[in-house]
């Protein structure tokens, strides 16, 4: 609507509206109304809560597809494992970039969280 200029006349900007409150509105229905896993801190910086968050996630799955089929040994219980896998330097952060994105890595691998059978 905006790159064809819709979002300037006054009815495409009032449906762009109408859009951002319903889509807000489910997010803040799904999303904000869980409860966390820990406690946030007014003065917490975005790093200490990623940090503790991350403590809280006990296992890891990493699911490794090459174009389309499941990898041997998935999933992995690590994002190291899942490299050492495809044969790549397991310090790349090649998985914490593309995972659950649908994009290959190299043209080849894809990245999931969940099993996608």
């Amino acid at each position: 609507m905006h790159k064809f200029g819709h979002y300037y006349l006054p009815e495409g900007r009032a449906l762009v509206l109408a859009i951002s409150r319903f889509i807000n509105t489910l997010i803040y229905k799904s999303l904000f109304s869980a409860s966390l896993s820990l406690q946030l801190l007014p003065n917490m910086t975005h790093t200490a809560f990623a940090q503790a968050f991350s403590r809280t996630v006990l296992t890891r799955s990493v699911y490794v597809y090459d174009k389309g089929i499941l990898v041997a040994g998935s999933p992995f219980s690590s994002y190291t494992d899942a490299l050492r896998a495809i044969k790549v330097n397991p310090r790349s952060s090649a998985i914490k970039r593309a995972i659950d994105t649908g994009k290959p890595y190299l043209d080849r691998y894809t990245f999931y969280s969940t099993r996608q059978d």
